[in-house]
């Protein structure tokens, strides 16, 4: 394969309106002799960065648009092939860069390319996080115990969905603090001294990061693009305060201890904190517990002081010989050291509660840390729903093999070239579900599918297409001679009966095809669904044809051009969907394709319907919360 290797990838990340695009127009109207490619990521149904770009400065080509869902989960296997796709391109890119939607997570779009596979790592490697910051709103935003459904307009753009109870400041503190790069945007509308201050908090939350100011997303392209700051090592936990900050009202300052935490008066305290002065607040804390150590992840934000469990990325070890030391950084506005230390301090055991560790209870049920509840819960979703795929291709095989046998039976009998039509189409269904189970079984779904196993899964859908093809001209055939030969069938009862029967069944498994394709990121599982769709077209021709049969049956012709049109629309779907398929080959795109083959494309409202419903705005399963 002739690729570039190591393809350096810019994620670009910030809030609704902070300048996100202004700041990618600006970096494609000055990329000198760059080439760079884009891939933009927008919640709604039509991608508005996209169109913006598009309409302005960058090639088609060059630009992958990626809607109706977030790239740090549901959408985050579909990323990082689509930027494969990018780099195995003659000529590659110099650079990629991503533009996140406003509710996505930087550290989990980082864990997407660490859990990538070799080849795909060997292609292109993070570069750096780069965070767009509204600097009008960072102080209010900062403090602010909102949630995302509690904004109008991110509900209308981002399509944020009620269930969802993410907080504000819990996406722009992780935005913030996992950033390389952040950019304060909009300096030129908000005054001197309220700058120096959001740079002195922002100084606090991410010591290590290259802060730029900017306005209308003015910066030079080599303090964003291929400047290596992204670190190779997984992510570890440091607490470092910073007091060279410009701001006298804000302070910051660690908090340590190598005795235990009494877990009763500490479970007291995290209900009734409060704090008017402290901004942000992380950490890690140490709980005597019998004869146990329980160590617990110490985070505040947005006036929430929450106790959690460690994050995968920290190196911490309670097991270890050392001591165990509790460590608690403490940022806001003019912090009293001593007092807050004093309150922290009652916390801990006593030399006599120490003597007697048996005699210590522990309340505290940590939460889990927010990243690997939801990794841990989604997998759990996906087995299950692997599980539901697997029992709606043996109930379409079972439903079908009656469906197809009554049908050919009673065709035979009544002359009818529907029916017989409609007979066979139900036994392709049931070679295209057999063929999905054995790729269900036999084939792991992973959520960054490999590229063997989405291999496999093209030659499954590829076969269903052909047999949908075949299928149409030998139907097609004989309906033209039924039709020349004026043959009539007998009765075409029995087809009205099926056909109705079929309609209400098979419109069940196709939804939760559909579902479950959504859900698994499956090509294999879509494409089923649209033989499933395609048989209730079929059901529904039937069903019309067969009654005007009844009613009018000097009507000669409705049997064998019921057929015909039963053959146009198989036809039609098959080999549409080939073509795409073919377009997608030509131009080396692997990703989960996007144009769905049955019934001329109606089946798209539905996927989009599901990606909506099961989704929330942070990208999230809306039953995994």
């Amino acid at each position: 394969m002739n690729s570039k290797p190591n393809i350096p990838v810019t994620i670009l990340s910030g809030f609704l309106g902070s300048g996100k695009t202004t700041l990618l127009n600006h970096i494609l109207n000055n990329k000198e002799n760059l080439y760079v490619a884009v891939l933009v990521n927008d919640m709604a149904s039509v991608n508005v960065d996209a169109a913006i770009l598009s309409s302005t400065n960058v090639n088609g080509q060059d630009m992958i648009q990626l809607q109706n869902g977030c790239i740090c989960c549901q959408l985050r296997g579909e990323l990082i092939t689509q930027v494969e796709s990018m780099a195995i391109r003659v000529p590659p890119p110099d650079v990629i860069v991503v533009e996140c939607s406003g509710v996505s997570q930087p550290r989990r779009i980082a864990q997407g390319f660490a859990e990538s596979n070799d080849s795909q790592k060997r292609l292109s490697k993070l570069d750096s996080m780069v965070t767009v910051v509204d600097a009008t709103r960072f102080l209010s935003d900062v403090q602010s115990n909102e949630i995302v459904t509690q904004r109008d307009e991110w509900i209308k753009v981002e399509r944020i969905k009620k269930k969802d109870t993410t907080r504000i400041v819990d996406l722009l503190v992780d935005q913030i603090e996992f950033a390389d790069v952040i950019i304060l945007n909009k300096c030129d509308l908000i005054s001197k001294e309220e700058k120096i201050k959001v740079l002195s908090l922002m100084r606090q939350f991410n010591p290590k990061a290259i802060i730029r100011e900017t306005s209308y997303g003015r910066i030079a392209v080599k303090e964003v693009l291929m400047t290596g700051l992204f670190g190779s090592e997984p992510e570890k936990f440091s607490l470092v305060c910073q007091n060279d900050v410009l701001h006298t009202d804000i302070s910051s300052f660690i908090f340590k201890s190598e005795k235990l935490f009494n877990g009763e008066r500490l479970h007291n305290l995290i209900r009734g904190w409060k704090s008017e002065k402290i901004i942000r607040s992380k950490g890690k804390i140490f709980v005597g517990e019998k004869d146990k150590i329980k160590l617990y992840y110490w985070s505040y934000a947005g006036n929430l002081l929450q106790l959690q469990e460690p994050p995968p990325f920290c190196d911490w070890n309670n097991e270890s010989n050392e001591k165990s030391v509790t460590e608690i950084v403490f940022i806001g506005f003019s912090l009293i050291q001593p007092a807050i230390s004093k309150v922290v301090e009652s916390c801990l055991l006593t030399d006599e509660e120490m003597k007697n560790m048996n005699e210590i209870k522990n309340p505290i049920v940590p939460l889990p840390d927010p990243n690997q509840a939801v990794q841990i819960a989604e997998e759990k979703v996906r087995k299950k729903w692997m599980k539901i795929a697997l029992m709606l291709s043996i109930g379409t095989i079972v439903w079908n093999m009656i469906e197809g046998s009554l049908s050919i039976s009673f065709a035979t009998e009544d002359e009818s070239i529907s029916l017989l039509g409609f007979g066979i189409d139900a036994i392709v269904e049931v070679v295209s579900a057999v063929l999905v189970f054995i790729g269900l079984k036999f084939h792991k779904t992973k959520y960054s599918l490999k590229m063997k196993e989405k291999s496999f899964q093209k030659i499954i859908s590829f076969s269903i297409s052909l047999l949908l093809l075949l299928l149409s001209i030998g139907t097609l055939v004989v309906s033209i001679l039924t039709l020349v030969n004026r043959e009539t069938p007998h009765s075409t009862l029995p087809g009205l009966i099926i056909s109705a029967i079929s309609i209400s069944l098979m419109f069940f498994l196709y939804s939760l095809k559909v579902k479950s394709s959504v859900i698994l990121q499956n090509d294999m599982l879509a494409a089923d669904a649209s033989c499933s769709l395609a048989c209730i077209l079929l059901s529904i021709v039937l069903f019309i044809g067969s009654i005007l049969y009844e009613l009018v049956s000097s009507l000669w012709f409705i049997d064998s051009a019921t057929g015909i049109c039963i053959s146009l629309l198989i036809g039609y779907d098959g080999g549409k969907y080939l073509v795409n398929n073919f377009k997608k080959v030509v131009n080396k795109d692997i990703s989960f394709f996007d144009e769905y083959c049955c019934g001329g494309g109606f089946d798209s409202k539905f996927y989009q319907y599901f990606q909506q419903k099961e989704y929330t705005a942070a990208g999230t399963y809306h039953f995994v919360i």
